[in-house]
């Protein structure tokens, strides 16, 4: 009986770590891929922007994490934005821009872990305020017939990005 008694209580700490464990995972699990904009621009309210140069810590950080926002896209929103609307976006509001010469493709998950769709990112918008807020907005390649951005959304959350967007100004 005394023997019974340990591993009882082992068996119920194993199974409650099991469960816990279960129920702090937020979805699939998505593979880190490694992709570095070549231009990274933020943008503020009050019209201002911040170029951030290639090899920074911020550069690097806000680049890893918009890609990471990016790979969690799940969802379109039933509109699309063209070239005027997106220049007054960026005017109007809180964004981080990144730009790549060279196409990379990405591959975007759904909330059940199925493939999405996958994208040929060139350039992306992850705007935090006004009526995108929460919003990344995903530009055409350069030679699209059809200049208009798409209207996604991601179910990461942009508050890590917000961040350190927000550390850029302190």
């Amino acid at each position: 009986m005394r023997n019974i008694t340990p591993i009882f209580l082992s068996a119920l700490i194993l199974c409650s770590a099991l469960v816990i464990s279960a129920c702090n995972s937020s979805g699939p699990e998505i593979p880190e891929i490694e992709i570095e904009a070549d231009f990274i621009t933020v943008g503020f309210e009050d019209h201002s922007t911040i170029e951030l140069t290639k090899g920074s810590p911020e550069f690097e950080e806000i680049n890893d994490e918009a890609i990471r926002i990016y790979q969690n896209i799940c969802g379109i929103y039933e509109e699309q934005v063209g070239s005027e609307g997106i220049e007054e976006i960026k005017y109007n509001n809180k964004f981080v821009e990144i730009e790549l010469i060279e196409p990379a493709s990405v591959t975007t998950y759904t909330d059940e872990g199925e493939v999405y769709r996958i994208f040929e990112l060139t350039s992306a918008i992850f705007v935090f305020t006004g009526g995108y807020a929460g919003c990344v907005l995903v530009g055409p390649p350069p030679t699209a017939e059809w200049p208009d951005w798409g209207v996604y959304w991601s179910r990461r959350s942009f508050g890590n990005l917000k961040k350190m967007v927000d550390a850029l100004l302190s």
